[in-house]
């Protein structure tokens, strides 16, 4: 691989844990304050890259927060 594409591809690897930790934080935060459905849309977008965000994701779909009761699915 030419250096320049590893370069670019680190790059890019950070760029997307950052977006995902980023979108878990929010999304935590929104879950403290009640906002399920903020919640939702922020721990969808970082469930790939982060399993926190995944287990809270899990966690919502358990309990119906934001999304219908839905035990299977989480």
């Amino acid at each position: 691989m030419h250096p320049v594409h590893r370069v670019l591809s680190a790059a890019l690897i950070c760029a997307v844990s950052l977006a995902a930790r980023a979108d878990y934080d929010g999304g935590a935060e929104a879950l403290r304050r009640g906002d399920h459905a903020q919640a939702l849309r922020m721990l969808v977008a970082a469930a790939d890259g982060d399993a926190r965000a995944a287990a809270l994701l899990a966690e919502m779909h358990e309990r119906g927060l934001g999304t219908p009761r839905d035990p299977e699915h989480a």
